[in-house]
């Protein structure tokens, strides 16, 4: 990666858009804090992506439970271990390693990390996700063309690497902001997002080129500062926008001063037409809308009246909503495989007798890269991140979806990067 990505990529920065992109992360069933002395690393994951490894602090409790996804989001099938044994009680200090700036070497990272540049009709594009996640065939439309898809390897020099790829139109967004890509040799098809604020000046203009009403649901919401994640329908979610289709003239508001005062309502966005999870769209008591749903930051004055319809709506119609879990093992590591790691959890037991080894298997880059790139070492002490174990394998992990280098201490919080 150059470093004029890194430059370019702090531009639109919103650091009040941290708050509403960590509350998105209260669906994996733990409460965790932003701190502003990471919001910029956590910006430039959401305004470009242009670095795999930027991270993110979020504070997290090691957590242990009876449920759980696997990698894919899927639901686990039968049965699930609970974990009943004693702690210590000691915390867990977790960072990524290198000080929370890994760079994985080419050949660990998705398809989609390493040609994650492309110049398409006049205008260049950036790949809106890094760890291979593709899109499905029913959101992809007519082929738009052809380019070349580029990367830089920063091991070799940042020495150029060049793909060839069909460029599609997304189903019903405009091109000119997101198309979908296919890589030559590879299967899937990847979202890319147009390297340049888009040209609107009013909200319908955005809602319109991104086809907000199909791509976008909103229902998943916080009210406030609540950490409490609240459910709407898909019922609720269309009487929502119809509200803001209402205020489709608002207009764009062009500087970040004096917009950003307290929030009423928060939506966390999941879009795969989109190519974004986690994304904000949000109103505030000052009549606002701040969204980063194209990962550039947009302010646009929506008018208190509305605001207050919104808050009203939702605080009419949310219910409480079952938020997916994630669990975590901490323990050190005693064996690496090619394609699985082993954990040895005493450390963190009350009685050590108690500790059990887990064979954690890198069904997820997120994992797997660890090992293929050399940087996991026999003796480090790591947290673990998955889904659940089922109860009738209890040393076997198969969910495992990240992997961090941890520091048990007597006391203190738990970081873990995103």
């Amino acid at each position: 990666m150059k470093n004029k990505d890194i430059l370019d990529a702090m531009n639109d920065i919103d650091f009040d858009m941290v708050e509403d992109a960590e509350r998105a992360k209260a669906e994996k069933s733990r409460r965790a804090v932003w701190r502003r002395w990471g919001a910029a690393a956590a910006c430039l994951c959401l305004v470009c992506g242009m670095l795999a490894a930027i991270a993110v602090p979020m504070l997290r409790e090691p957590s242990v439970g009876d449920g759980g996804k696997d990698s894919e989001g899927l639901l686990l099938q039968g049965e699930l271990w609970v974990d009943t044994r004693e702690r210590n009680g000691k915390k867990v200090t977790a960072s990524n390693y290198e000080e929370g700036a890994l760079v994985w070497p080419w050949y660990c990272r998705a398809v989609n990390d390493q040609y994650s540049h492309m110049k398409y009709n006049g205008a260049e594009y950036n790949s809106r996700n890094y760890t291979g996640e593709t899109l499905s065939d029913e959101y992809v439309g007519k082929k738009l063309g052809r380019s070349t898809a580029m990367g830089y390897d920063m091991y070799e020099n940042d020495k150029l690497h060049t793909l060839g790829c069909a460029v599609y139109e997304i189903s019903g967004v405009d091109p000119e902001r997101l198309v979908a890509v296919k890589y030559d040799g590879h299967d899937g098809y990847y979202v890319f997002l147009k390297r340049a604020r888009g040209d609107y000046g009013t909200l319908g203009e955005l809602i319109e080129a991104l086809n907000l009403t199909e791509t976008v649901a909103l229902t998943r919401v916080y009210i406030g500062d609540e950490s409490t994640q609240y459910a709407l329908s898909t019922e609720d979610s269309a009487v929502l926008w119809e509200i803001f289709n209402s205020c489709s003239d608002a207009l764009i508001w062009p500087e970040y001063s004096g917009v950003n005062y307290g929030t009423v309502v928060s939506f966390s966005v999941t879009s795969e037409a989109l190519g974004g999870n986690g994304l904000s769209w949000r109103v505030n008591s000052a009549g606002f809308l701040i969204t980063n749903i194209e990962s550039y930051v947009y302010y646009f004055n929506v008018g208190k009246d509305a605001v207050s319809k919104i808050e009203q709506y939702v605080l009419d119609h949310k219910s409480e909503t079952a938020q997916t879990k994630v669990f975590n093992i901490v323990g050190t590591v005693t064996e690496i495989g090619e394609d699985y790691i082993k954990i040895d959890d005493s450390v963190i037991m009350k009685d050590p007798a108690d500790g059990m080894v887990f064979t954690v298997y890198a069904n997820d880059i997120r994992v797997s890269r660890y090992i293929d790139s050399g940087f996991l070492k026999v003796g480090q002490t790591v947290m673990i991140e998955h889904g659940g174990i089922s109860a009738a394998a209890p040393t076997e992990v198969h969910t495992a979806t990240e992997l961090y280098e941890a520091i048990i201490t007597d006391s203190g919080q738990a970081w873990i990067p995103e």
